[in-house]
């Protein structure tokens, strides 16, 4: 009888723990007008927000910080580097979200900000061009807020950023992480080999995409009435084995 009662209560606690979980998917360029150029974007969808904001290490070899870039919307979302050094005025595919494999060093990301924690479970492309490996990190750090300003990519490792994930060929199919990880912040972008090896497979200097769709799993506590009924069932089961041990 207890290891039934024992039993019941475990599926009980696991069938709430999941209850409250749902999915969203955003498509990126719902609301944005075609072409046109962001500082950030702003997003909110059923209770959730998010805010997009591109990064880059646009100011060449002689300064590798990250810095603020734009977001391009084309069929999807890009990072355009119109700075004094690569003098491209985001032409294509440079406003693309990329890593250039005419400047050293050149690595652009998309950082996801959202108003509560989620899980990233899948992106999607909206285009791609020559490859389109992707790098993606999620923050596990300490802080409520986070600046990637004159930061480093590599640094972002000792930092409180985690490496979800390297996928390779990602094309414009969909993609999913494969993450158990958590977080209000998400940097996804052109495949960095600073998080990792991708293998034979990859080729890190030729990477465009614009990112279009993304499904997250959100992560909600059970309500205080039900871990109460949990923890009354639990102390009814430890009595119950009190009494039968005396």
């Amino acid at each position: 009888m207890l290891k039934t009662l024992t039993k019941g209560l475990l599926l009980s606690a696991l069938t709430v723990s999941s209850a409250y979980a749902s999915q969203i998917t955003w498509d990126l360029t719902e609301g944005v007008p075609y072409g046109s150029y962001n500082n950030s974007l702003s997003y909110s969808k059923d209770g959730l927000n998010l805010t997009v904001t591109g990064w880059s290490d646009t100011k060449g070899p002689a300064d590798d910080k990250i810095e603020d870039a734009r977001l391009g919307r084309w069929n999807g979302l890009g990072v355009c580097n119109d700075d004094e050094y690569s003098k491209t005025r985001c032409a294509s595919p440079e406003h693309s979200t990329d890593n250039d494999p005419g400047r050293d060093g050149d690595f652009d990301m998309i950082m996801l900000s959202f108003s509560e924690a989620v899980s990233l479970s899948s992106f999607q492309n909206g285009w791609y061009a020559y490859d389109s490996d992707v790098s993606l990190l999620a923050y596990t750090g300490g802080s409520s807020s986070y600046n990637l300003n004159d930061k480093d990519w590599e640094g972002l490792l000792s930092d409180g950023w985690s490496v979800a994930g390297n996928y390779s060929n990602t094309m414009t199919k969909e993609t999913a992480t494969s993450t158990d990880l958590v977080s209000k912040f998400w940097l996804i972008g052109a495949y960095n080999p600073a998080f990792g090896e991708l293998g034979e497979l990859c080729n890190e200097l030729n990477d465009h995409f614009k990112l279009r769709m993304l499904t997250i799993d959100t992560v909600e506590c059970p309500e205080p009435a039900t871990l109460g009924m949990f923890g009354l069932g639990l102390a009814g089961l430890l009595a119950a084995r009190r009494r039968k041990a005396s």
